[in-house]
């Protein structure tokens, strides 16, 4: 069966798409099938077709989430990959985009478009004539960016799988970022442009952010090594890495704390353009601690975008000190990132924290 006849998965995982008001606030009252069915009486009728897994995914504010949910989402959407032509993830808005950048890095190498989405507002307000919400444009946009990548000309293989569409937009997932809290544009990507954008009834898409060049073959450990070599790692759902949002005067104690907490990786947010307080010797001293430790460290920006760089004194000795450069990732991607390397040494060395895996340093590959 073609790509064009197979419906699209739906994978429901909760969030404020599908709340209704409680006694303590938004809060999740209804089970899949029910929010199903109130979603597909709300589409129009000529969206992608659409089927949703029966499968025991546990429905959540997205705050919630923990690594163990994004490797459940990637299992199923690996065994039911010969069923459908992509799949659409409905997820909570609040941690999408580490969500987005964990499946892109989980799911590499697959030949189908996954698209998450979700909402600012739940779907009930969707019969709300004076304020209206996102729900439904948002799920009918995404089907209908899934159905366009799923049909997509041969032989052109995507740079990442993974997607994320937010208010006429389709993001390469690991370069998304949520930027607003409340209104309905929430998500962006400071680095790169969208991937594709949608205008009334007129999809436009990018190819050269989309497809990867021809002859270019993809990086690291095949899908199917990945996800056997995940099911044997028992530390998966662990505090694998730590992070560090420095303070001015306050560095060093900061810094203290990853020393003694036990991680594997640190996610460092400096500076600007990746600088730390270069007259401290005592968070020199702390990172060298956890150079000797084995311990991975990425330097990311405090800024929106950007990224690091070099050019200054105060984040030249960084690099003798184990850190690397997160240079253009998103922190959701720098992060995800690591724990999948912290977690999987015996398929991805070190050095690959440099490598661009599946577009996550925001580049066409």
């Amino acid at each position: 069966m073609s790509s064009e006849t197979l419906p699209i998965g739906l994978l429901y995982t909760g969030g404020t798409i599908g709340m209704d008001l409680g006694p303590k606030g938004l809060t999740i009252t209804s089970d899949a099938a029910e929010f199903e069915a109130r979603l597909r009486s709300r589409l129009p009728a000529d969206c992608p077709a659409f089927s949703r897994l029966d499968a025991e995914i546990p429905l959540m504010d997205s705050s919630n989430a923990q690594p163990a949910d994004w490797l459940l989402l990637a299992r199923l959407i690996y065994q039911h990959r010969e069923r459908f032509s992509g799949f659409l993830v409905l997820t909570g808005t609040d941690t999408m985009a580490y969500t987005a950048s964990a499946l892109s890095f989980l799911l590499h190498g697959l030949d189908l478009p996954v698209v998450l989405t979700g909402a600012q507002k739940p779907l009930g307000n969707a019969q709300n004539v004076e304020e209206p919400g996102d729900a439904v444009s948002n799920v009918s946009g995404a089907l209908e960016f899934c159905r366009a990548l799923a049909n997509r000309p041969s032989p052109n293989a995507l740079v990442s799988c993974v997607f994320l569409a937010f208010d006429g937009l389709l993001f390469r997932g690991n370069c998304a970022r949520k930027v607003d809290s409340r209104r309905f544009h929430a998500f962006d990507s400071p680095n790169l442009p969208p991937v594709a954008c949608q205008t009334g009834d007129q999809l436009r898409l990018d190819g050269e952010l989309l497809y990867r060049a021809s002859g270019v073959e993809a990086t690291g450990p095949s899908l199917a090594q990945r996800l056997q070599a995940l099911d044997a790692c028992a530390n998966w759902n662990t505090a694998t890495v730590a992070s560090c949002f420095l303070l001015p005067g306050a560095a060093a104690r900061q810094l203290e704390t990853a020393v003694w907490s036990g991680c594997r990786a640190l996610l460092l947010f400096s500076f600007g353009f990746g600088n730390v307080p270069s007259e401290s010797k005592t968070l020199s001293n702390h990172l060298a601690t956890l150079k000797q430790q084995g311990i991975l460290m990425l330097n990311t920006t405090q800024c929106l975008s950007g990224g690091v760089g070099g050019g200054y004194e105060a984040g030249q000795a960084l690099q003798g000190l184990g850190v690397r450069s997160a240079g253009l990732m998103t922190p959701e991607a720098a992060f995800t990132k690591l724990h999948l390397l912290a977690n999987l040494p015996q398929l991805y060395p070190p050095t690959m924290l440099d490598t661009d895996l599946c577009g996550e340093q925001n580049v066409a590959v």
